[in-house]
């Protein structure tokens, strides 16, 4: 009887609260049917459906809204529309790490570090899409190819190109055996794009052709485009001006309308490169009319550019105030998610203060129904226990048999699955190890290249040296470099540092020598120094920084 108390006052509030699972279910069957959707890459009716149902959510369980949350991001991910704001996906991944249906927590990472990679956070995107691939289902191909692309994103933005290229085939591997073609198309154009950040134009054209023949018997004019115009901007970094345009002329007005920016980027580099500033005007024009502040923002820095190099200091003055604004736009997009994170948080405590008050009003109610009824719960209990525990004697024997068979069964399949995951557990151990053993190996390789500086005539010279460096020294430095960093100087080229005194600047940091140093042996002051560091770093990122960023990024190349 004491056990049977508590059972009959769950019985009761069942009883009471049972029509509201009728609308729990309701919400489900439209959240699924927008799943459904997903699947058949029908993303924009999904989208229109989000829109739809939003002004319903308020009222719904936490359950729902925080699911409804979930699809909402991803139908806007899906639209190549940014995601701006971490102040929706933090919440939503709080509660399925704590209470909500674990198999949406590795979806709900995932978008996570899709906003994270839209806030240019490459760190904690990374970090998100790790914890992705920690819980996602060892079964969901579609979702850890997505995860691997991303990931190869990421790294290849931060120029490792080795474990980005790894990470694409990855998820080609996944794409393959769910036999994604559009999938698989994009992984060849993002390898072979990581191959043309390595200035390896030899398997990035390898692999460009292969998406491209495969994009072209899949008929997709779109992803043809695409590649098209991947296949321009090699081009065009090549000095093969000749084939840039001809791709560019072929391949342009395949682009779908969601890449358009980025093959407007292209054309207007084209020819930028070529000073057909005319054309390159136009291109940059069409980005400015972009909805992407990030578009808008490349094409007022194109104009901008343009103008200095022709010396139109009226177009300068035009062109300086709206990317200054654009810039400041952009940056203002992160400073305000402070405020709406902290603002989210106030509401959200509200809310639940405020459920908790109904919670308590309406349990106050039920104890009062839960008095009137409990002697007929008691009694009709009573005869349905009696009768269960007669039924489950008479059952009891003749399930015994059929119980042992099963449990050996069981026992036979779980020592399969053993063996299985011995294997899988060693497989990752392996594979562990050879990630390992790269590393060491880099590491290796960057401390004898810093050695083999460090140890040279020409360091130790110019190191204990007063005066300033000579022709003949510097044509030493640089020939130093070059046997240790053989594609250091092609590099600087490519960003676009081609004055002897700021390849000095940089030939010289790369030895590793300090900036002071480097004053006295270019018999510069070091403030001119500095603020020619500054310039270098805005001429190779398109924005203000700091002379030590750009020393980061000469350490780096």
């Amino acid at each position: 009887m004491k056990q049977l108390i508590p059972i009959l006052l769950t019985a009761v509030v069942f009883c009471i609260t049972g029509c509201q699972g009728r609308y729990w279910h309701e919400d489900m069957s439209v959240l699924d049917h927008i799943d459904s959707l997903f699947a058949h890459n029908d993303f924009q009716q999904a989208y229109d459906t989000v829109l739809a149902i939003e002004s319903q959510m308020p009222g719904k369980s936490e359950n729902t809204r925080m699911r409804f949350e979930l699809q909402k991001i991803k139908a806007v991910d899906k639209l190549g529309k940014p995601l701006l704001t971490d102040s929706i996906i933090l919440p939503i991944i709080d509660y399925y790490e704590t209470e909500g249906d674990k198999r949406y927590l590795a979806e709900a990472y995932f978008y996570a570090g899709r906003t994270y990679a839209s806030l240019n956070d490459a760190q904690r995107g990374l970090e998100y899409f790790n914890k992705a691939l920690d819980v996602v289902g060892e079964n969901d191909f579609y979702l850890l190819s997505r995860i691997h692309a991303q990931r190869g994103y990421l790294l290849n933005n931060q120029g490792l190109y080795d474990e980005a290229i790894n990470a694409h085939k990855r998820s080609y591997d996944y794409t393959f055996a769910i036999g994604d073609t559009t999938g698989m198309i994009n992984n060849y154009r993002d390898i072979g794009n990581c191959y043309f950040g390595k200035d390896d134009y030899k398997n990035a054209f390898y692999y460009y052709d292969k998406g491209e023949e495969l994009a072209v018997i899949a008929r997709d004019s779109s992803l043809v485009g695409l590649i098209g115009i991947d296949k321009t901007s090699a081009y065009t970094y090549q000095g093969e001006f000749e084939l840039a345009e001809k791709y560019l002329s072929k391949t342009f007005n395949l682009v779908d309308s969601t890449d358009i920016d980025y093959a407007n980027e292209v054309a207007s580099y084209v020819y930028f490169k070529q000073r057909k500033y005319d054309l390159a005007r136009m291109y940059y024009s069409k980005l400015l009319q972009s909805n992407s502040l990030y578009a808008r923002q490349s094409g007022e820095a194109g104009l901008l550019s343009m103008a200095v190099n022709e010396k139109d200091l009226d177009e300068v003055i035009k062109h300086v105030a709206p990317f200054k604004e654009l810039t400041d736009s952009l940056s203002f997009i992160t400073d305000t998610e402070k405020i709406a994170r902290i603002n989210s948080l106030y509401n959200s405590q509200r809310l639940e203060k405020e459920k908790d008050r109904l919670e308590r009003r309406n349990l106050q109610y039920t104890y009062l129904l839960i008095l009137g009824g409990l002697l007929f719960l008691v009694f009709i209990s009573m005869l349905a226990a009696y009768n269960y525990r007669v039924r489950a004697e008479r059952n009891r024997l003749r399930h015994n048999n059929s119980m042992l068979d099963q449990f050996l069964k069981e026992e036979q399949l779980k020592r399969v699955a053993t063996e299985q995951e011995i294997q899988q557990i060693q497989a990752e151990r392996d594979r562990l190890a050879n990630i390992n053993m790269m590393e060491q190996l880099r590491m290796a390789q960057g401390d004898s290249k810093k050695q083999t500086i460090l140890g040279s005539a020409v360091y130790e010279k110019l190191l204990n040296s007063e005066k300033a460096v000579t022709d003949k020294e510097m044509k030493d430095v640089e020939e130093l470099i070059n046997i240790v960093y053989p594609d250091f100087i092609t590099r600087l080229h490519t960003l676009g540092v081609n004055k002897p005194q700021d390849m000095k600047v940089c030939l010289l940091l790369k030895m590793g020598f300090s900036p002071s140093h480097i004053a006295s042996l270019l018999s510069r002051r070091e403030s001119t120094l500095t603020n020619a560091r500054k310039n270098l770093f805005k001429k190779i990122t398109g924005k203000e920084g700091k002379a030590e960023e750009f020393d980061k990024i000469i350490k780096g190349i």
